[in-house]
């Protein structure tokens, strides 16, 4: 086994989704410019575009769908928002478990705002989240083939124990898992750089070595997290080192760490007005947040 890890560089030009990219530049820069970076603000036909990071964690989980096909995989951190759509879990032929506090509702589509049947919206969210997403939930659990099951809850969870995945897939979530500690992009701006690293590093280290042991043999871990937005103190401080060390630590057969957006080309850096005014206390200034990923095969 060999965990020396491999450190890539995904420039944006060679990037599947650069022309995106650079085509919501060209059309929102001068925006852009007057908002202070703040994608959440920018409103096109009715949607908001996604943020460059976002786009990122796009083309990784583009790149590495099909390498999923016909796997057991577990998603931490699946959220609201997860990329597993029933339409790709069915094309793929996914086994998919995903895990978190807050989960997708399945049952009844709701009616579009603002229109006069949108009155039945309320009741129709209380049968979907009492009765029909607990039952379509109980029947993926034991349905053959492809299947979505979710698990309520924080990771490590007893019903994931004894299972075993050939794919874990976490994306924008793991910095979030500890982001309760002190240190975290929520602590008092005046908080040391170093304040909660060592518990940070005891509690993701037991975090990773179980996700290595919920894996299959040969069986993937893919995670991608942003580094100095948000959450625990690791990420939003931009602590690669210790970062790093989360998972080196273990026998993994191959270790691959990459730096999205890093390298921006000729795209511009992303750098949030409230990001940049929200300080991480390590005395230097942030120019660009960029996105860490991490590819490790047990």
């Amino acid at each position: 086994m060999d965990s020396t890890p491999h450190v890539a560089s995904i420039a944006c030009p060679t990037c599947r989704c650069y022309a995106q990219c650079a085509e919501i530049e060209r059309r929102y820069g001068a925006e852009l410019d007057r908002n202070g970076d703040q994608y959440k603000l920018l409103q096109h036909e009715g949607a908001r575009p996604p943020s460059p990071l976002r786009r990122c964690a796009n083309a990784l989980f583009d790149r590495e769908l099909e390498s999923m096909r016909g796997q057991d995989v577990l998603e931490i951190g699946c959220g609201r928002a997860s990329p597993f759509t029933p339409a790709i879990v069915r094309a793929t032929r996914i086994r998919y478990v995903g895990i978190d506090t807050a989960l997708p509702r399945r049952g009844i589509p709701l009616c579009e705002r603002g229109t006069i049947a949108s009155v039945v919206n309320l009741p129709i969210r209380a049968l979907n989240r009492w009765v029909l997403s607990p039952s379509v939930n109980t029947y993926h659990r034991w349905k053959p083939g492809p299947r979505i099951y979710h698990v309520r809850g924080r990771f490590p969870h007893p019903k994931l124990s004894g299972r075993t995945f050939g794919v874990i897939y976490a994306s924008n979530s793991i910095e979030h898992w500890h982001e309760d500690l002190p240190g975290s992009s929520t602590a008092a701006p005046t908080s040391s750089p170093d304040e909660g690293i060592a518990a940070s590093v005891d509690r993701y280290r037991a975090d990773v070595a179980t996700c290595h042991t919920l894996l299959a043999p040969g069986g993937r871990l893919i995670i991608d997290a942003p580094i100095h937005l948000h959450g625990n103190g690791l990420f939003f401080r931009g602590r690669l080192a210790e970062i790093e060390r989360l998972f080196t630590h273990l026998p993994w057969s191959d270790l691959r760490f990459e730096h999205w957006r890093r390298d921006t080309g000729d795209l511009r850096r992303y750098l949030p007005l409230d990001v940049a005014q929200a300080p991480t206390g390590t005395g230097e200034a942030v120019v660009n947040l960029w996105q860490l990923a991490v590819i490790a095969r047990r």
